[in-house]
Order: C-alpha cells, then structure tokens, then sequence
C-alpha cells in the first residue's frame, strides 16, 4: 500500500487483484476524509476514460455542505478496448460496441466489482450499510448498479447518472436479495445523450421495477449531452443530503 496527500486527499493502492489475464486491477483509491464526524461514506465512479482526478474538484463542491461525509473515488484500471480497436483507456469492463447494451459481455466487469467489494465492506463495518451511498457516471454507474445488485446489504441508495444496466439478464427476482430491493435508486439521464442512449437508462430503471425495486425515479434533463450538467450537480447534491440525513450535522 502507498499513500500520498494533496489538498486533503489521500491516494491509496488498494490490495492486489489479479485478472485472468494476470493484469493487477487493484483500484488506485483517492480518499477525501470528512471535515467533521465520519457517519456516511460515498462512492463515486467515474466513466470510461476517466480517473478520480476528473471527480475531486466536484467532490469538493458537494463536500463543503457534507461535513461528516468521507468520500472515496477510485480509479480504474486500464483495458485495452475492443470498440477503439484496442485502445487502452481506464475502464471498468470491455466494450465490443454491439449496437444493444443488453448484448454486451462487460469482460472485467466481475473483476471490477470484486477490486471494489473488500473496501466497500471496511465502509459497512466502519458506518453501517444504511450509511454507505454509491453514485457512478456511464460505466461508473453500470458498476455501482452492479454493486448494489449483487450486494446482501441494503445501502443508502443509489445515483445512476447517464448509465444503464450491465448484462441484466444475470438478474432475477430470485437472485437479487431482497435487502437490495429495499434501497432506493435514482436516475438521471440526458435526453440529447448520443453515447449513453436514454432508452438504455429507462430498460436499467424498467428492470430494476421488474426485479422487485420500488423506491426508484427518473430524472431526465432537456438537451444535455453525455456529461454532467450544474443542474444535475445540485440536485446530486440534495438527493445526498436527503438520503445522508446525518451529512452536516
């Protein structure tokens, strides 16, 4: 493990995770520690392409009216690419680029989730699952739809920003526990979005009421491409302070 600060964050290599094919994708973890009394604990995931280092400056901003919030964004691996010809770029699963997302195999993506897990759990222990709240951008929120899916704890809840369901057909009212279907999940989804189609955003929140969800919404934002608008920052922002009861005071 190795660590380095700046400007109140910490980066951490988490323990080693090997991949079958031998690469480490042990997630590179920046860690921003709360200004008051550690009692949530926020994932953020970032999208393909990406790092934490896209993400710090808009955890700063939510992190100044969310005191006793510790928030962790890790970085992910990097893949080479089948859609970009084998492009190597950070991400959290191959994409083939098949014209359905549904189709898509996500190689890499259990391993992602098994990188995350180990320090989602020091979160459980250290707060309790009810404190604990994941958000994710495109392949970010694939990953922490996973996450929550495949979880036997009930979190605070979920933001699912310009993503869609990874592989939903692995998921059945059965298997998803039921613990899971009692946390809440938001979307939000840009309705000039060319990369990210909003149809895939509503099949991920269709699928979810399927399996049994209920504490769902969708939020749609009228000409906003594959980004993050101001708009869609502040209403994070008071979601998170709804779903974090406890974040300021």
């Amino acid at each position: 493990r190795m660590a380095f600060s700046r400007r109140g964050w910490s980066t951490v290599k988490q323990r080693c995770h090997l991949g079958r094919t031998g690469v480490d994708l042990s997630p590179l973890t920046a860690t921003l520690e709360p200004g008051g009394t550690h009692k949530h604990s926020v994932f953020v995931f970032h999208g393909l392409g990406d790092s934490h280092h896209g993400y710090t400056d808009l955890v700063n901003h939510w992190s100044q009216n969310m005191k006793n919030v510790k928030w962790i964004v890790p970085s992910a691996p990097d893949y080479a690419i089948t859609q970009f010809a084998g492009q190597v770029a950070p991400a959290w699963y191959d994409l083939c680029g098949t014209s359905e997302r549904d189709d898509e195999e996500c190689e890499g993506l259990a391993e992602s989730v098994a990188s995350i897990q180990p320090t989602i759990e020091e979160e459980v222990i250290a707060v309790g699952a009810d404190n604990v709240y994941m958000l994710g951008f495109s392949q970010g929120g694939a990953l922490a739809l996973t996450l929550g899916l495949q979880s036997p704890h009930t979190f605070a809840g979920l933001a699912i920003l310009s993503s869609y369901l990874p592989r939903p057909h692995d998921y059945t009212a059965e298997t998803v526990s039921d613990s899971s279907k009692g946390m809440p999940v938001d979307f939000y989804h840009g309705l000039a979005d060319p990369t990210v189609r909003l149809a895939w955003g509503k099949a991920a929140h269709a699928r979810l009421g399927s399996l049994g969800f209920t504490r769902m919404s969708f939020t749609e934002y009228e000409g906003m491409p594959h980004t993050i608008w101001p708009e869609e920052v502040a209403d994070i922002e008071a979601l998170l302070r709804k779903r974090l009861p406890g974040c300021n005071e």
